[in-house]
């Protein structure tokens, strides 16, 4: 089925559902389609998107143009920006996309939203879908083809072409496999040992070190006293792809450490060590630290040549990051590009190696600083770094100047007064994202020139932020999002050069937005959503924007008509310039007509929904658009 180019009644692609109670295996058997070679090279590119209890289409589009292309995303795209940006980087391409745990996607519209953005991929691309409802997977497949797993064997694995899969809290498999029998030939050629689903599993089979020929290894448990050791990977040189090892803080011998020589395995590319130290290598490209709670210093990861992505998580005694994270070398980290931080509590302070003329972290482009609350200090000059991202941090002090290619920044709980003509001072900056500050406007009052390359700004849970007042500095400005800001009582816009470049603006879930400046919206809006503000009574009077092109209106439960300069009239002194193309008006209770009129003859979309009391709607033009009540 995936190697063939059939492509049903999905244009060009098929969908291939694997059905099945909770616990039977349709994620690990999806995993192994997924990383099969022949796959692989079939597929390109390959995207895994964990849905679970989600049914909103829009998010889960989202997640998959952020597995697709990360890049692509911005916050303040629409459902139809999104759908084309995932039309556009699907476009001839033999895609495969998993869509794990499906439970939600229940009506044809749903699906209809959610696949047609595929459709531009190649013909012969492939979406499975994992999911326990048959009536999820008929939906998706027109067709009568479905995969069903039958229930396991009492001794809840099975063995097929030397591939051990162990399955969920398999607790009676772990007491079967705690010695293997040297006689059964299939356990002792094994290749494959996934146990990536297990939650209860923390000891490995006794003898694991007798499986020479392992390719895959999923995971790699050690263990106190008498049980697994770390120099039991000895004799494992075949193994290939991402190796996991947990629970080093119970090496006792660091010899033993070196005496596995991670370097004869050049096929391990990935490799997450939860826990102590690691060796030198030339080979890996990605590390990843987590929960190492008791460790209170970091391995030389320096020495790690081809070090490119970082993840540390989770070390709760870490108080310093020193020298003995740099390594004996003279330049360390010198591919480095992607530096995470996050859940470090008494991290302090970050001695920054100085290398005369050379800088440190060169090719780093994005760093992020999460839950460190302690922090007070970041490397003084990253002359490549593009996108930062801090969240709550209150000791944080840094001069941003000295990143002068920093084009995103993202702050979230930091200290003000050092917000305050610092962050922001920055003329490369093109996203700004201010999340969970009293008083954001302290960011911009003091800047020291004017923010001319700003065109996203994104405001969420500011709760003093009144008005959007003290923006005059942003004269570029595109696109800006409000979300969550309670203090939020009007919307003035009008007299600021910021606003006269507005093309996108979303306000949501402001419960004291009363009302918008009667002077009118920014002149060059496109597109305009309002959500969730029950107090908003009114919009401007007048003529809208000529330039609106989507306006969309939810919840808003106070608010009784649209904007006036939505409809046309017949008479001759009518000069309406409204040229609206995507109407959407949601739960507007309301609402109870429309006004006198008829509406744009450019309108292509328009939906009302959960409108209660609305008794009628324009008759002329309307037949044309797509209308769903």
């Amino acid at each position: 089925m995936l190697l063939k180019d059939e492509a049903g009644d999905q244009s060009n692609f098929g969908v291939i559902p694997i059905v099945g109670i909770g616990g039977m295996g349709k994620t690990t058997l999806a995993r192994f389609i997924y990383r099969d070679d022949v796959i692989v090279k079939r597929f390109e590119p390959r995207v895994w998107v964990c849905v679970s209890d989600e049914s909103d289409v829009e998010k889960l589009t989202k997640a998959i143009l952020n597995a697709v292309s990360p890049d692509e995303i911005r916050d303040g795209d629409d459902f139809n920006q999104v759908q084309l940006k995932l039309s556009k980087n699907l476009g001839g391409k033999r895609f495969l996309l998993v869509l794990d745990g499906v439970w939600n996607i229940k009506s044809y519209e749903q699906w209809s939203q959610l696949r047609a953005p595929l459709k531009s991929g190649e013909r012969g691309s492939k979406v499975i879908v994992t999911t326990r409802d048959t009536n999820v997977a008929s939906l998706m497949r027109a067709d009568n083809y479905h995969h069903f797993l039958s229930p396991l064997s009492n001794d809840d694995c099975w063995l097929y072409r030397s591939t051990l899969i162990i399955r969920r809290n398999a607790t009676r498999v772990q007491r079967k496999l705690n010695k293997l029998p040297m006689g059964i030939a299939n356990l002792i050629n094994l290749r494959h040992l996934d146990m990536s689903s297990t939650m209860m599993l923390e000891e490995m089979p006794y003898q694991v070190d007798n499986l020479i020929n392992l390719q895959t290894l999923s995971k790699f448990f050690l263990s106190k006293g008498n049980g697994s050791q770390i120099k039991e990977l000895k004799n494992l040189l075949n193994l290939r792809g991402e190796l996991a090892i947990s629970g080093l803080d119970d090496v006792v011998d660091p010899r033993d450490v070196a005496y596995i020589n991670l370097k004869e395995r050049p096929n391990v590319e990935d490799l997450v060590m939860v826990g102590w130290e690691i060796p030198r290598t030339q080979k890996w490209c990605t590390c990843n630290l987590i929960h190492c709670k008791k460790c209170a210093s970091l391995p030389p990861l320096g020495r790690l040549s081809l070090l490119k992505h970082l993840e540390i998580e989770g070390m709760n005694e870490i108080k310093i990051i020193g020298d003995e994270f740099y390594g004996e070398i003279a330049k360390p980290f010198g591919s480095f590009e992607y530096l995470k931080f996050k859940d470090m509590p008494e991290w302090k302070d970050w001695v920054i190696r100085k290398l005369g003329s050379q800088e440190l972290f060169s090719c780093l482009r994005k760093l992020l600083i999460i839950k460190c609350p302690k922090l007070s200090n970041l490397p003084g000059r990253l002359s490549c770094l593009v996108n930062l991202d801090v969240k709550e941090r209150q000791e944080l002090s840094i001069s941003i100047p000295q990143f002068p290619f920093l084009t995103c920044l993202k702050v979230n709980r930091c200290n003000e007064g050092m917000l305050k003509g610092r962050v922001v001072d920055v003329p490369s900056l093109t996203r700004l994202y201010i999340e969970k500050i009293l008083e954001p406007s302290c960011i911009w009052e003091g800047l020291a020139q004017p923010l001319t390359a700003l065109e996203d700004l994104g405001l969420y849970q500011c709760d003093e932020l009144a008005c959007l007042r003290g923006l005059e500095n942003l004269g570029g400005l595109r696109r800006l999002w409000i979300l969550s800001c309670e203090g939020v009582r009007t919307c003035q816009m009008d007299c600021t050069p910021a606003f006269t470049s507005l093309t996108d603006l979303g306000i949501l879930n402001c419960p004291k937005l009363v009302t918008f400046p009667d002077t009118g919206l920014p002149p060059m809006l496109r597109s305009l959503r309002v959500k969730n503000c029950p107090s908003l009574i009114g919009f401007p009077k007048g003529k809208l924007p000529t330039t609106l092109k989507k306006l969309w209106i939810e919840n808003c439960e106070k608010l009784e008509s649209l904007p006036e300069g939505i409809m046309h009239y017949a008479s001759s002194d009518n000069n309406n310039t409204c040229s609206v193309e995507w109407l959407s008006i949601w739960e507007f209770s309301s609402l109870k007509s429309i006004l006198r009129g008829h509406v744009p003859s450019t309108l292509g979309s328009l939906s009302f929904w959960k409108c209660k009391q609305l008794e009628s709607i324009p008759g002329e033009n309307v037949a044309k658009s797509h209308i769903f009540t």
